[in-house]
């Protein structure tokens, strides 16, 4: 069974893995395909994946500012909502 056919849990590490085949395999991914992509991606509504690809062009790639300008936009200007739970009750003081 190869890696890509197993379940994935974790769906941040399907972004991950998404953002490495972002270009065809035995292509060189260059920073244009790489932003391209992440572009595409962001007009379908589909950030966190855009985010996952720039994040992997901008370690792949780290003088190119054009990668790390639209990164830094998408990670300021998007709302990017915590979870949230309930406040947990202690059974006793917390000491440091």
């Amino acid at each position: 069974m190869k890696a890509r056919d197993k379940p994935l849990a974790d769906r941040n590490r399907r972004c991950v893995l998404f953002s490495r085949s972002a270009v065809l395999p035995g292509r060189r991914a260059t920073p244009i395909r790489l932003l391209s992509k992440a572009l595409d991606l962001v007009e379908d509504n589909n950030a966190r994946q855009a985010v996952a690809v720039l994040a992997d062009a901008a370690r792949q790639y780290p003088q190119d500012r054009k990668i790390g300008a639209l990164l830094y936009t998408l990670l300021r200007d998007k709302r990017w909502p915590l979870p949230a739970t309930l406040p947990v009750k202690l059974p006793a003081a917390i000491t440091v």
